[in-house]
């Protein structure tokens, strides 16, 4: 393995850490945080980076700024622009036959807001396979106590973006799992919760690959999938 950094803007935090195998597999890692903290090199992305590599992916953890060095817009531009980066700067080493954005709590509601939310971004293109553990899709959810950091530091600014307007491509392959009992969920497990939520708008816009998983548990405990417990369903998923 070939392990190196990147940077793809001017900023100390635009960057991607790039484990690098000579595959034509690649995940792209996106860390939580909630939009004010976490690490591209934090203890859960490495989780994520560990488990890929070890199913022989290249991997790329991608970090970007945070709410509290920069407003919500150009916080998602550097999620956009640090994928966009990936993707060319891997195809260029050696064509890819799949690339799977892995998210994280932040990273999967990022996803969620660049697949279909107010954004001029497009990913989907290029990226066909999505992993989203633990993200917040429902606005609605956006307002849980646990969130309140989040909505005071980013400012309800960022509810703009989740006006699901914009049309996904329909041959994306998407995995959503949830804990039972997420405490950034205001209605867990029902019609309006997270998973259920943006589950039906991808579905309504066409995307017949999703699939969904509910694991026992708080926020954290979807990291839980990336261990042997899970691989079958994972490697179905990533087969498909």
């Amino acid at each position: 393995m070939v392990k190196f950094t990147d940077y793809y803007g001017s900023d100390g935090r635009n960057f991607v850490d790039f484990y690098y195998l000579e595959s034509d597999r690649t995940a792209i890692v996106v860390h939580g945080g909630g939009f004010i903290g976490g690490s591209a090199r934090g203890k859960n992305a490495e989780k994520i980076i560990e488990y890929f590599l070890s199913k022989g992916y290249n991997v790329a953890s991608v970090e970007y700024r945070t709410c509290k060095e920069t407003d919500f817009s150009h916080v998602l531009k550097d999620i956009y622009e640090g994928i966009s980066y990936t993707v060319s700067r891997v195809n260029a080493l050696k064509h890819q036959a799949q690339f799977v954005y892995v998210g994280y709590s932040a990273g999967s509601t990022a996803a969620a807001l660049l697949l279909m939310g107010d954004v001029n971004y497009t990913i989907d293109d290029t990226v066909k396979y999505y992993i989203l553990l633990s993200g917040v899709y429902n606005p609605d959810n956006a307002f849980s106590p646990p969130a309140s950091k989040t909505l005071e530091c980013c400012r309800e600014g960022m509810l703009d973006y989740f006006n699901y307007i914009k049309q996904p491509a329909e041959d994306i392959h998407v995995l959503l799992v949830k804990g039972t009992e997420d405490r950034y969920d205001l209605h867990p497990m029902g019609e309006e919760s997270n998973l259920e939520f943006f589950k039906n708008l991808l579905l309504s816009a066409g995307v017949s690959d999703v699939k969904t998983m509910w694991i026992e548990g708080g926020h954290g405990v979807t990291l839980v999938i990336f261990t042997n417990d899970y691989e079958e369903e994972i490697t179905e998923f990533l087969n498909h």
